[in-house]
């Protein structure tokens, strides 16, 4: 069938109103329609007026439907978008089936330094990840977009819906997508660094430019000094949840998180061992999942150090507080 002839392309407005199209989309898009959609999309009056309905709708074809999700993101009015995607991240929750699609790595084989990959099949992220990674790179781009006084306002609300979504998911992916939207929203920081984990992979970037916010309240005058210090404040907020989801996460009888203090014992006191025998020190120096770890970690107090100096330096100045080290 001709592009021309698809019901998609010859309901589209003024051939039908929005509602119409909108319940056509909900009962004949499929994944194949989904290049078709995703040229559709970039039609900016078409994607302001639907986008808002189209993240529940698109949300379950992930990963197939992320080019469409991001064009809704970057062209869809970021102020309904914004709302629908904070509603889809209170509501995802890991499925049964995402759990058994790829098994957690057995903490009793990280401890023996056997991890090992599947030979002949390529492991693939749970779907409940993919989700929350593609909105919360969603979230970056709309909270881009959106010009208002108060822009703390909308930062309340996404932060307290991914860190909904994220205690129930605290995985090493998750942990670096959320890592990244704090940076991304954060007024002062440094451009994003080349992946240096496996994690850093997953992450959800948008290149292509995005529509100015139709309802702009402002131009291109920074907010007050007084919520310049709130938005400091929910960013170190996040941080400090993101760090103590994260660090829960991995505490169990099995696994005694990041051995900070057998680390510290090992380096002040070495002692003779078995040739061939592994530290915890070496684990980490060696052992992919426990060197990510480190490294998330790592990230996450930087950051949260780095707000505390920025605010500080910059205050001694009589500027604008900063935020991000990069």
């Amino acid at each position: 069938m001709a592009e021309e002839e698809d019901p998609l392309v010859q309901a589209l407005p003024p051939a039908t109103d929005y509602l119409t199209y909108l319940t056509l989309l909900e009962y004949q898009l499929t994944p194949a329609r989904l290049p078709l959609l995703h040229k559709l999309l970039q039609n900016e009056t078409l994607t302001t007026n639907i986008g808002w309905d189209l993240v529940q709708l698109l949300l379950p074809m992930l990963p197939e439907s992320q080019e469409c999700l991001q064009d809704v993101a970057r062209l869809g009015n970021p102020r309904e978008v914004i709302l629908r995607v904070s509603d889809a991240l209170m509501k995802l929750q890991p499925e049964d089936e995402d759990e058994e699609e790829e098994p957690e790595e057995s903490n009793d084989k990280a401890i023996e330094g056997e991890e090992k990959e599947p030979k002949g099949k390529r492991w693939k992220l749970p779907r409940y990840i993919v989700q929350f990674n593609c909105l919360m790179g969603m979230l970056s781009v709309l909270h881009s977009r959106i010009k208002t006084k108060y822009p703390s306002r909308f930062l309340a609300t996404s932060i307290q819906a991914a860190l909904e979504a994220y205690t129930t998911m605290p995985t090493n992916e998750t942990t670096t997508a959320f890592l990244e939207f704090l940076r991304d929203v954060s007024p002062r920081k440094r451009p994003a660094l080349p992946p240096r984990g496996a994690s850093e992979s997953t992450i959800v970037r948008v290149s292509q430019a995005s529509a100015p916010d139709p309802e702009a309240e402002m131009s291109s005058n920074d907010s007050s000094t007084a919520e310049q210090e709130l938005l400091k404040k929910l960013l170190q907020f996040g941080l400090i949840e993101l760090l103590k989801s994260y660090m829960l996460s991995f505490t169990s009888a099995t696994d005694s998180g990041m051995c900070w203090t057998v680390r510290l014992q090992e380096k002040l006191h070495p002692q003779p061992r078995m040739p061939l025998s592994l530290t915890r020190t070496d684990y980490y120096a060696t052992v992919k999942h426990f060197k990510e770890r480190d490294m998330i970690v790592g990230k996450i107090t930087v950051g949260s150090i780095s707000s505390i100096y920025f605010a500080a330096a910059n205050a001694r100045e009589g500027s604008v507080p900063g935020f991000w080290p990069g």
